[in-house]
């Protein structure tokens, strides 16, 4: 899908607390037009971390995403998808690095 068909929330610039690269800017995973909300799910758009949304929409780690599965806070079809966004943001960062 084409940059400029994405629905982009803007959000108060935060570091992702794993690679420190400035975050601006959340997209729905299925392009919905929703806004972020403390205790929502992300990934760092630089490195793939996992993260959550804090009470300022700052990023928080948010632990091991099997973790989270297991207490019931994310279903298993859920962590498929952050699993498959991960991978292609680190294959980009990867490419970006050589």
């Amino acid at each position: 899908m084409p940059a400029d068909e994405l629905n982009v929330a803007a959000m108060p610039p935060a570091r992702c607390p794993h690679c420190l690269k400035l975050q601006n800017a959340a997209t729905h995973v299925e392009n919905e037009p929703v806004r972020p909300e403390p205790g929502d799910f992300s990934l760092c758009f630089d490195c793939g971390a996992p993260l959550r949304f804090g009470a300022a929409l700052e990023l928080v780690p948010c632990g091991d995403l099997d973790d989270l599965v297991a207490a019931g806070e994310l279903d298993v079809e859920q962590v498929a998808g952050l699993r498959l966004m991960q991978a292609r943001i680190r294959r980009r960062a990867a490419r970006g690095a050589s």
